[in-house]
């Protein structure tokens, strides 16, 4: 049954901080269908994992119970490398829920709603196309930070000859600190900024396979790419103001128990229980978090496209809408 919520109207280009209203809204309007997709997602990496601890178990044990000790770091090999099989099935699942998030917001943007269980069977043939995707876009992220490493490289020598003048002028020692804090300054922010201009550039590379028919991994990419072209500070600022918004939530999930945890003893019982506290309380923020910025992912693709696209906006929608339907 079709979904029956509907945006009344078509949402006109928006700034960067209706860029991110925006997504709120629509993670509070359907905020169960994307917990629920975010929780099965989580899950599905959560099995992954399961299978292969359980696997390298296992060939470990038929190794001790055959007394062959010396070969028990074999088998826990075998097993991991069975057990890669499974994980990687749970990681494209988890991705290609993932995307659906992105796609059912795209289509709530442009008021042509569906359910969830249309938006995986649109994409269900992609299940590996995504996770190809997303190899290339890790592959795209170390290459962007060694890149970066190099830029801040090249921006820190000068620091040296700053370094000096300061020296020359005060002590050696005084113009060598702040030579080193200028210098790891500079580094840093040239790092940053490498990483985010990259990041901006693919960032809706999953949202556009998700909607787009008959695109493949580096065409998504490359997509990517042209939609944020001579707008990539737009991009930026609506991640920088998005991470803001998740900063606390983050926070109290990854690093609430950090500090208790650091100052009680190793052999604790009490430091275990909350280094167990920690990772679940870390996994359910991480569920909640994956839906608004997935959803924050179908707002900017469509944002992107209506600046790009303007009046074929609707029509090209319209073609893939007939594109998704069964022959």
């Amino acid at each position: 049954m079709a979904s029956s919520r509907s945006s009344s109207t078509q949402l006109p280009p928006l700034n960067p901080g209706s860029v991110v209203s925006a997504a709120l809204r629509l993670y509070r309007d359907r905020f169960k269908d994307y917990l629920k997709l975010s929780a099965i997602a989580h899950l599905w990496i959560l099995a992954g994992i399961a299978v292969l601890s359980l696997l390298a178990g296992i060939f470990m044990l038929a190794f001790i119970f055959l007394g062959n000790d010396i070969l028990v770091p074999l088998g826990a090999f075998l097993g991991i490398c069975l057990g890669l099989f499974p994980l990687f099935y749970g990681v494209a699942r988890y991705l290609l829920l993932s995307a659906v998030i992105s796609r059912l917001a795209y289509k709530d943007v442009i008021s042509q709603p569906e359910t969830t269980a249309h938006g995986q069977q649109a994409t269900s043939s992609q299940l590996w196309s995504f996770f190809v995707l997303n190899l290339l876009l890790v592959l795209i992220y170390i290459a962007a930070y060694i890149a970066a490493i190099i830029v801040a490289l090249l921006i820190v020598l000068p620091v040296g000859v700053v370094s000096g003048i300061i020296s020359g002028l005060t002590t050696p020692e005084v113009g060598t600190m702040i030579g080193f804090l200028l210098g790891a300054l500079v580094g840093f922010l040239a790092v940053i900024a490498v990483l985010l201009w990259v990041i901006a550039r693919v960032f809706i590379s999953e949202t556009i396979m998700a909607v787009e028919s008959n695109i493949n991994s580096p065409e998504a990419i490359s997509r990517s790419f042209q939609l944020t072209q001579s707008i990539v500070l737009r991009v930026i600022v609506v991640i920088l103001a998005a991470f803001l918004i998740s900063l606390p939530i983050i926070i109290a999930t990854n690093y609430a128990f950090q500090v208790p945890i650091l100052l009680l003893p190793e052999d604790s019982n009490t430091r275990m229980t909350l280094i167990v506290l920690s990772y679940v309380l870390s996994f359910i923020g991480n569920i909640f978090l994956l839906p608004f910025w997935q959803v924050l992912k179908g707002v900017l693709y469509y944002d992107l496209r209506s600046r790009r696209e303007g009046l074929d906006l609707q029509l090209r929608d319209l073609k893939l809408k007939a594109d998704d339907l069964p022959n």
